[in-house]
């Protein structure tokens, strides 16, 4: 699995790449044109009235006769590239997101567009594929053959749904997805992650034991790339842990991470899910009561416990 850090310079080099590619289209645009004399003449003279008009404004001259000028000759081109039947469109770097102009920034702030690959990045680092998720729209709680399975089903995809509409305006920061193998639980945390995603905001999808290695990864790690291997799972905006409980446990690794990243994540209203199949007395047992009290602070977290079949069984029958 790639760091965030290395995710999000590799999509800038992209960025970078893509900007390169398209300057040097619209210069092979330009010198196609100026094969045209009436084109080259035009070009230079507006080329030599840009430079006039800097270095005017430079020693405080007034600059207004040149630019009405230049506005005249901007004008003439753009009748004389009509007349040739070319594309003025083609004479401009073309961009793939207006707000960034492929910057991936606007100022110092992340672009959309950007944080939507680092997040499609993040989620392939995991073994799923964004387009790939589930979603909401293939949630079906008649796949279950139990009315009482349906219902709880169709509660929970009330519930999350409920938590993708608020998100992230929302008081709760933990949701925790318990039952028995098979009924649901890693199809609902999908459906909510691809909602989340859609919404633009950051979230990665890990397994306990893809958790669990960065942990290890963390604590045996001396170097600069050290805290990497932690804002994988500090940095998103949600944090989707499927299967806690099924993770080998290491001392000094395990337990004093897991609460650490729950703890960070909850101090800074972050948001993470959670699927397991221990009850909450097996989750007191196996990572003691710091855990246990972050995870279920009524305040700040929910239960939801999803009993019923095996649905992976019914669809193979």
């Amino acid at each position: 699995m790639n760091t965030r850090s290395e995710i999000e310079q590799k999509i800038l080099n992209s960025y970078s790449k893509l900007r390169q590619e398209h300057e040097r289209n619209a210069n092979l645009a330009i010198e196609r044109a100026r094969r045209h004399p009436e084109f080259d003449k035009l070009y230079t003279e507006i080329k030599d009235y840009e430079y006039k008009i800097g270095e005017c404004e430079a020693n405080g001259g007034d600059s207004a006769p040149l630019k009405t000028m230049l506005t005249k000759l901007r004008t003439r081109l753009k009748q004389t590239i009509k007349k040739l039947g070319l594309n003025e469109s083609d004479f401009t770097p073309k961009v793939n997101c207006p707000k960034c102009k492929d910057t991936g920034f606007i100022g110092h702030t992340q672009c959309s567009c950007f944080r939507s690959k680092v997040n499609e990045e993040l989620v392939k680092s995991s073994g799923l594929e964004a387009a790939k998720l589930n979603t909401f729209n293939d949630f079906n709680e008649n796949v279950s053959d139990s009315i009482e399975h349906r219902e709880v089903l169709k509660k929970l995809k009330s519930q999350l749904m409920i938590f993708t509409d608020k998100f992230p305006d929302t008081k709760v920061c933990n949701v925790l997805l318990s039952g028995p193998t098979g009924v649901g639980k890693t199809f609902a945390l999908e459906c909510t992650t691809s909602e989340i995603l859609k919404k633009g905001y950051t979230a990665n999808f890990l397994t306990a034991f893809q958790l669990n290695n960065q942990f290890i990864k963390y604590h045996g790690c001396f170097d600069a790339n050290k805290q990497s291997y932690l804002n994988i799972c500090l940095d998103p905006d949600l944090l989707v842990i499927d299967d806690l409980g099924t993770e080998p446990m290491f001392n000094n690794v395990t337990k004093e991470y897991l609460y650490l990243v729950i703890s960070e994540r909850m101090l800074k209203h972050k948001f993470t899910l959670i699927s397991t199949n221990l009850t909450p007395s097996n989750i007191l047992d196996r990572y003691g009561e710091r855990i246990f009290s972050r995870l279920f602070d009524k305040s700040k977290s929910i239960l939801i416990r999803i009993d019923g079949s095996d649905l992976r069984r019914l669809k193979r029958s």
